[in-house]
């Protein structure tokens, strides 16, 4: 029985497996060379925040860190231009919110933005502290869905679309930040990019931990079990993990 308990134990590990981000310059980056003309792309990856680092002192009034930011280069390309997930913490007993954001620039140059804000308590927290949340981010023709698990919160407020831009050659990406400041003490793993826009039920795939290569448009996966060494990999997607020497 103890040898079977052991044995458990080493699956579970196994099957858990995920890049612990400190919060200090430790992050994720990947980049994207894309050749679509237009923006539709959907990026899927699981968190997990633990409680602890949901609160803060009281005397701190507030807090943002940044989980997930793209960045579309270069910026002067119609259209999308940039996404992020937030976290704003606040001293307030019930804890703060996440912040989904969606940048974009019209044909004049005229900036416009898409922003929704998702509570995430710290206690009866709608977004689960202390285990894998499954967040899935999708972008097509001007619209922006964010489903935190099978939630898409961007149903939950005024559907707001941008201006139907083209594509940036190149789009940039971090996770547990956005490089040497404002990082998340989390875990990540199963990053996933899709050149297409995943329905509802390509989500419950995920969150309910369906392999992505089951999942049609799937270009690059990486587990991020301690690496960033890719089950799958499109050529011009790249991924590199970024530690702190001990």
């Amino acid at each position: 029985m103890k040898r079977f308990s052991i044995f458990l134990a080493a699956f579970a590990a196994v099957i858990s497996s995920a890049v612990e981000l400190n919060g200090n310059k430790e992050f994720i980056s990947l980049n994207w060379k894309n050749t679509m003309a237009r923006p539709v792309f959907t990026v899927s990856f699981k968190v997990r925040m633990d409680k602890k680092n949901m609160v803060i002192p009281a005397h701190v009034k507030n807090r943002g860190r940044i989980l997930f930011n793209l960045s579309c280069q270069p910026k002067t390309v119609p259209g999308l231009q940039s996404m992020k997930l937030f976290f704003q913490m606040t001293a307030h007993p019930t804890g703060g919110y996440a912040g989904i954001q969606a940048d974009g620039l019209d044909y004049k140059g005229k900036n416009e933005k898409i922003r929704y804000n998702v509570y995430w308590r710290a206690a009866n927290s709608q977004v689960p502290t202390d285990e894998f949340v499954t967040v899935t981010l999708v972008y097509a023709d001007g619209r922006f869905d964010a489903y935190l698990n099978q939630q898409n919160h961007a149903a939950l407020h005024k559907l707001m679309t941008h201006t139907v831009g083209f594509a940036a050659p190149e789009f940039k990406m971090t996770f547990g930040g956005s490089g040497a400041r404002y990082n998340v003490p989390c875990a990540i793993k199963d990053i996933a990019i899709f050149d297409r826009a995943l329905t509802l039920d390509d989500v419950k795939h995920l969150v309910n931990g369906g392999n992505p290569k089951d999942v049609v448009g799937l270009l690059a996966h990486y587990p991020m079990e301690k690496n960033a060494v890719p089950a799958v990999s499109y050529p011009q997607i790249s991924a590199k993990l970024h530690k702190r020497k001990k």
